[in-house]
């Protein structure tokens, strides 16, 4: 008998079969992994936004903390057809885009109202919303102070949608005829 000494044809390719068929599973995953990271990092900028609206609402207790801090504030943001944002915040008339003076109040020799800063804060709010989330909304319920002892409580939300990532073409397809996944992202704040 004659020992052969090393692979067969039909050895090496079904070696060659193998490894393929793991390479493509890799790349897959990679892909998919890729397709996560852009969801997390558009969340993630969610969370910061919402972070960085409760820290001004914390700051701007003369207006946040009293009895008639308002009950429903509607922010929206959405993007205009020149590429630049466009913002609507439907509240109470001390908030309008308009109350806010010329200087931003970030000029020191203009003195703001808390009801001015507060504009300032949602229309800065609701800018960033529109740069990480087009056709984003918002909204920010709160219960009124009912004693110095027993300040107000907001709620923060979020709304946006959101495409799903899919794994594999029948996935992929399956999603294609579902409509997008609305997604909310709520935060307590107590100003």
């Amino acid at each position: 008998m004659n020992a052969s000494g090393g692979f067969s044809m039909i050895e090496l390719m079904v070696a060659v079969l193998i490894i393929s068929v793991g390479l493509l599973g890799v790349a897959k995953i990679d892909a998919v992994t890729v397709s996560e990271g852009t969801v997390s990092t558009v969340r993630l900028a969610i969370v910061n936004d919402v972070a960085s609206l409760a820290g001004a609402m914390r700051a701007n207790e003369m207006y946040w903390q009293t009895s008639t801090v308002p009950t429903f504030v509607s922010v929206s943001a959405g993007t205009a057809q020149q590429g630049g944002s466009t913002l609507s915040v439907t509240a109470p008339s001390e908030l309008m885009s308009s109350q806010i003076p010329s200087g931003n109040c970030t000029n020191s020799s203009l003195a703001c109202t808390p009801a001015q800063m507060a504009a300032l804060d949602l229309q800065q709010y609701a800018t960033v919303l529109s740069q990480v989330i087009p056709g984003g909304f918002s909204s920010i319920s709160c219960t009124q102070a009912a004693s110095a002892t027993s300040p107000a409580i907001c709620q923060v939300s979020v709304q946006w949608s959101e495409n799903q990532v899919a794994i594999n073409n029948a996935v992929h397809a399956a999603a294609a005829k579902q409509p997008t996944q609305t997604q909310i992202y709520t935060q307590m704040v107590q100003p």
